[in-house]
């Protein structure tokens, strides 16, 4: 086999991944179904400044954000430095179940970060400590849905011989409630190497919870069964989520 055939091996190792994974959601008609699992890949940011920069700060950071961004820029900072942040969300759905309209509006305001850093008096160089406590994710969600469907049952489960099920038309509710989040706590140390050379390096410990209700109301409006006027249905799940992060970039000064 060629040299060059083998530059294209992790590419195609890489497409079959993909490939093969399984999705975590569908869509229907603008219903947006539950995860099947807790989305861990895309953390908030909680920076307004690395925000702004279309979240590409951790070459330029020279404020106490670097303390997750980049801890061994917190060597810039001549003097301590003391911020927090809020965050503000708002989400609407409006979509279609079955051909019946649904919305839902969800707003909320967060405390999402705290920062502390303090750089210390030093002949030379510099030597600089910080703290911070952010929150990493937020799994607030509430989808309400109301349609109709065509539902089967068994009017008698006992039977024997067993009868044929029937389907028909039913009235469905579907309430679907996430709350919880993620939260890290930094300890960050940074100081110059040498003229030329910063190092630093944090510890977060992440600890948070996850819950998550889903609850399926069928209504029988219509008058179908003898047996079943409604039926109601409940799902709950909880998680406790806990963890440490360690991040080590160094960075290089200009002369």
């Amino acid at each position: 086999m060629s040299r060059k055939w083998l530059t294209y091996i992790p590419v195609l190792a890489g497409a079959l991944v993909l490939l093969a994974s399984p999705m975590v959601a569908w869509a229907d008609s603008g219903f947006v179904a539950p995860l099947n699992e807790i989305p861990l890949t895309n953390p908030l940011v909680t920076g307004a400044r690395a925000a702004g920069m279309g979240f590409v700060s951790m070459a330029v950071a020279d404020d106490a954000t670097a303390i997750t961004s980049n801890p061994a820029a917190l060597t810039r900072l001549k003097r301590a430095e003391l911020s927090a942040g809020f965050r503000r969300s708002t989400l609407g759905i409006d979509g279609e179940m079955a051909e019946s309209e649904f919305s839902t509006d969800l707003t909320g305001t967060h405390f999402a970060s705290a920062r502390f850093a303090y750089p210390f008096p030093t002949f030379r160089g510099s030597l600089v400590l910080g703290l911070s406590f952010e929150q990493i994710y937020n799994f607030s969600d509430d989808r309400l849905a109301a349609y109709e469907d065509m539902i089967e049952w068994n009017e008698n489960p006992d039977a024997d011989p067993p009868e044929p099920p029937l389907r028909e038309l039913w009235a469905s509710e579907e309430d679907y409630i996430a709350d919880g989040g993620i939260n890290a706590f930094s300890l960050a140390c940074a100081f110059d190497a040498s003229p030329t050379i910063s190092l630093g390096a944090t510890v977060s410990f992440m600890s948070g919870d996850y819950s998550k209700d889903w609850f399926w109301d069928i209504y029988d409006d219509y008058g179908f069964s003898d047996r079943y006027e409604e039926v109601h249905i409940m799902d709950r799940y909880k998680a406790d989520i806990s963890g440490v992060r360690v991040t080590s970039p160094s960075t290089r000064r200009r002369g």
